[in-house]
C-alpha cells in the first residue's frame, strides 16, 4: 500500500535512512527530504509497505522529478498503476488533483 508522507518523525527518519543507505536512487530520493523537510511544496514524498507493514519502497518527488528507491519485495505494478481514468502513473500528476494541503508558514525575511 502507497501512502503519502505529510510529515516524518525521528522514528520513520531512522527507518528510511535504513532502507535508503546503500543504494544511488536510495539516497537521492531521500536528500530532498532529509534537506527541505516535507513542509514545501516542491518536496513530496511516499512510501509503499507491504501486508505485514515492512517497507518495500521510497519515493521522492523534488521540483517535480519523481526518484525511487524499491526493495526487490517492493510492488512494482502498484507504483506503476495510473488508476481507472488517468492518463499518468498518481505520482506523476499535478499536486491539485490529489487535494493535498500545507499548513501556512510564516514569512520568513
Amino acid at each position: 500500500m502507497i501512502k503519502f508522507l505529510e510529515s516524518v518523525t525521528p522514528e520513520q527518519m531512522a527507518e528510511l535512512k535504513s532502507f535508503c543507505e546503500g543504494s544511488v536512487f536510495g539516497i537521492k530520493a531521500l536528500g530532498p527530504v532529509l534537506s527541505y523537510g516535507l513542509s514545501y511544496d516542491f518536496v513530496s514524498a511516499w512510501t509503499q509497505r507491504d501486508e505485514a507493514g515492512h517497507l518495500t519502497a521510497f519515493l521522492s518527488k523534488y521540483y517535480g522529478t519523481v526518484t525511487v528507491h524499491v526493495s526487490p519485495l517492493g510492488d512494482v505494478p502498484e507504483l506503476l498503476a495510473s488508476g481507472p481514468s488517468a492518463s499518468a502513473p498518481w505520482w506523476a500528476r499535478p499536486l491539485s488533483s490529489r487535494k493535498r494541503t500545507r499548513k501556512e508558514r510564516p514569512d520568513v525575511s
